[in-house]
């Protein structure tokens, strides 16, 4: 019983938390504490190479699409997609989606963070299936153009990082690493070790 009533609580909270993040409430009187089984590394969604990492970016970070449980592309950050041609993608992201400083998040931001990717100087561990880009357009604040460089059908499977914030890392490359800054349903606080860990 005792079991029970903890993780309805805890259900509860993480119920509260992700509510309400799309329009700018304030809900930072709401802490949620998770125990990890490993200390993350990277908290930079373009750039980690570890599980324990990945388990905060998807809290932190929006993706532009996410697969669901059968493997299918499902949106996130972009309302809509159209396929004009098998080499062409045109996104329309959800309009009044806000980073974790108040920031909006714009088509911009989706395009730097494909393009910080493909830059070998970042190092990025998913660089390999950003290849397949050709160029990345922004034709306006919430549209996202992308040609291929041939038909390739797992695409939209391969793009599913966490979008960053432009206006952070464009002068400070490694600043997301160990103080993430999101749009997600989750606002990153601080990590703590246990002193017996």
């Amino acid at each position: 019983p005792q079991r029970l009533l903890f993780f309805s609580i805890l259900t509860i909270l993480v119920f509260l938390l992700a509510c309400g993040g799309r329009n700018g409430e304030d809900h930072s009187d709401y802490i949620l504490r998770v125990g990890l089984f490993d200390n993350p590394t990277n908290l930079d969604p373009r750039t980690y190479s570890d599980v324990a990492s990945f388990k905060i970016i998807v809290q932190v970070y929006d993706f532009l699409v996410r697969s669901d449980s059968t493997g299918s592309p499902q949106p996130v950050l972009a309302e809509s997609w159209e396929i004009p041609s098998d080499t062409v993608y045109i996104f329309k992201l959800h309009p009044h989606v806000y980073f974790h400083d108040g920031y909006p998040l714009t088509a911009s931001d989706v395009a730097y963070t494909f393009q910080s990717i493909l830059d070998p100087a970042l190092k990025a561990p998913a660089r390999k299936s950003f290849e397949i880009i050709n160029k990345i357009s922004v034709l306006d604040s919430l549209t996202l153009k992308i040609k291929l460089k041939h038909p390739y059908s797992p695409f939209l499977s391969d793009i599913q990082v966490g979008i960053v914030p432009r206006h952070i890392v464009e002068n400070h490359p490694t600043a997301l690493q160990r103080n993430p800054v999101g749009s997600g349903p989750f606002k990153f606080i601080s990590c703590y070790t246990h002193p017996l860990a």
